[in-house]
């Protein structure tokens, strides 16, 4: 257990500093109709009848490019076709080489391209709701067939249900999508900000406030992040850190209820939360982030807590933050989705009740 901020910080820094090498995926649901089958047993599919897959297996052990692979597909899903094993026809009998191709894409990529790791979005029908999921197999597994229907599948752990109105408006476009199968890594940041407060895209990373207020005010939005950031930076001029706020980067989103974000290095990102956890007085928590830094990130609020009561300006700034936050509703990542769960509970025990009394 680390005894100092300079410890902790650094347990945190080696912890999640690192990489993110997860893929972005979207698997359409037939218009909504295999979404509670998706969810309810954890996969996602491509809805093929009937393919046989032990043939993907051999063209990768045989071929090496991607492209390759594809083309192989492709001419033995045609092969499949004309000796009657599937029907690749559409509705006037034609078999379209563009459609044909596509298909091979898709196949591949549900197949290979997929990695265990990845995270993948389904949509239900007019996109009202997404599960955001992580792929939990290494591959396609040979001739599986869930529900006598469904034959290219993968296994997925499901992390978090959204609803349409709670997400990203920067993700609507991924959603324009129309393929069976779609990599929309492009969209990682505003995947990630859905259901979680802290991660890294593109060698950054990212820590995320909620604005769960209906208006928000710019001038107490503004200072509450100055005090923030000022209190990091009196706290690194203290403890001899080197952080520089000035090379904090920041985001918004100006929908309200909105998120905003902070655009950093691991170390910064850990300090500038755990700042944030002292300052709101443990209105704000990162469950899933305590715990998956051995401890290093309580130990680093206690220290924060440590520095504010020895600064003369704590009350200053814990009223501050009484006054304004309480109005801009701040709340986590991980707060809020909770908060939304509990409302959706309660709404669905309402209606059960209801149905209960029209019943009798």
């Amino acid at each position: 257990m680390p005894n100092n901020i300079q410890e902790a910080l650094q347990l945190i820094e080696e912890i999640v500093a690192h990489d993110n090498s997860k893929g972005y995926w979207m698997v359409r649901t037939d218009d909504g109709r295999n979404y509670s089958t998706f969810v309810e047993n954890n996969f996602v599919a491509l809805n093929v009848l009937d393919l046989p897959t032990a043939f993907l297996h051999r063209i990768v052990e045989e071929y090496q490019s991607v492209s390759s692979r594809i083309s192989q597909i492709r001419e033995h899903i045609l092969q499949l076709h004309n000796n009657g094993t599937i029907n690749l026809a559409n509705r006037n009998g034609d078999v379209e080489a563009s459609s044909v191709s596509r298909l091979a894409k898709q196949i591949y990529s549900l197949c290979f391209g997929m990695k265990c790791g990845d995270i993948v979005i389904i949509p239900d029908k007019g996109a009202n709701r997404l599960c955001i999921g992580r792929i939990a197999d290494e591959q396609l597994a040979v001739d599986r067939n869930l529900n006598g229907h469904f034959t290219l599948v993968r296994q997925v752990e499901w992390i978090k249900e959204i609803r349409k109105s709670r997400l990203d408006p920067c993700l609507y476009k991924a959603l324009g999508a129309h393929q069976a199968v779609c990599d929309i890594s492009r969209y990682a940041e505003y995947i990630e900000r859905n259901y979680n407060s802290y991660f890294v895209v593109d060698d950054k990373f990212h820590y995320v406030l909620t604005v769960n207020a209906e208006s928000i005010s710019a001038y107490k939005l503004t200072r509450t992040i100055n005090s923030l950031l000022e209190t990091v930076r009196d706290i690194s001029n203290s403890k001899g850190l080197n952080v520089n706020v000035e090379d904090i980067q920041f985001s918004i989103n100006v929908n309200s209820p909105g998120k905003f974000s902070f655009v950093t290095t691991a170390k910064n990102a850990a300090l500038v939360m755990a700042v944030a956890v002292a300052l709101f007085g443990g209105r704000i928590s990162y469950d899933s982030f305590d715990a998956s830094t051995n401890g290093g990130f309580r130990t680093l609020v206690e220290c924060v807590n440590e520095f504010l009561d020895q600064d003369l300006e704590r009350e200053q700034k814990a009223a501050l933050f009484d006054r304004y936050i309480n109005s801009l509703d701040l709340q986590s990542v991980e707060n809020i989705n909770n908060m939304v769960d509990e409302e959706d509970n309660d709404d669905n025990e309402g209606n059960d009740e209801v149905a209960d009394r029209h019943e009798e």
